[in-house]
């Protein structure tokens, strides 16, 4: 009988049941930094393993833009990120996306950058009306661009985040995104996961809603002969 008891005592003992990342979210509404990494390029890895499960949607924002300039020659995780995107839109995922022209430019200057496919990247681009985008399956998803005019808002492309958000297919699924920065000149992303994610997601399509298309012109202005033909 004694034995038994203290069997019992050393079962009941033992630390409660931890729930997993997943489990915390829906259990308590949480929402949670699954990851931060820090190094250049962390954030296109990051991202690219959201790729693995099926998207209803997502949100690009970034300071010149991959799919417009391709993937920077000898950037594996870049040149992944982007196939990934292209694969989701060809899936039939909802794709809204944000570029900089300020940015696309900054971004050719750079000494060590170069782009060796610009031309492939725009034969996956589309132009109705002049308005560049991309075509799904059902619809095509519209570029837009971040305003250079004095309009009271700072809205610098050297001023944005560079965000990346999903939702998935499956409402089991919570929200996740990649949010990168560069203080002090040190890149640092973090992958966030949960509910907060979505109200970040639903602000961001409202801030693409606002902007203004991006026309081919505006990117001949930019690329000048580098522009290739679309």
């Amino acid at each position: 009988m004694k034995k038994k008891i203290a069997s019992g005592n050393r079962r009941t003992s033992g630390c409660p049941y931890v729930p997993d990342t997943d489990g915390l979210i829906r259990a308590a509404h949480l929402t949670v930094v699954e990851d931060i990494r820090r190094g250049r390029g962390d954030h296109y890895r990051l991202a690219t393993r959201l790729g693995e499960r099926q998207w209803r949607g997502a949100f690009l924002m970034q300071r010149s833009s991959s799919m417009i300039l391709g993937p920077e020659s000898g950037n594996e995780g870049e040149n992944n990120f982007y196939r990934m995107i292209l694969q989701k839109i060809k899936d039939g995922a909802e794709f809204r996306h944000i570029v900089s022209l300020e940015g696309i430019f900054r971004r050719l200057q750079r000494r060590h950058g170069t782009f060796g496919r610009m031309e492939e990247a725009f034969k996956s681009l589309v132009t109705h009306n002049w308005k560049v985008g991309i075509e799904g399956p059902v619809q095509t998803w519209y570029f837009k661009k971040i305003s250079d005019k004095e309009d009271g808002m700072d809205i610098r492309p050297d001023r944005q985040a560079r965000i990346f958000l999903v939702e998935f297919a499956s409402e089991q699924e919570q929200p996740e995104g990649i949010i990168a920065m560069d203080p002090g000149g040190t890149d640092f992303c973090l992958h966030l996961k949960g509910p907060m994610v979505r109200g970040l997601m639903h602000a961001c399509q409202g801030f693409y809603d606002g902007c203004q298309n991006l026309y081919l012109h505006e990117l001949r202005e930019v690329l000048g002969q580098d522009l290739p033909q679309l």
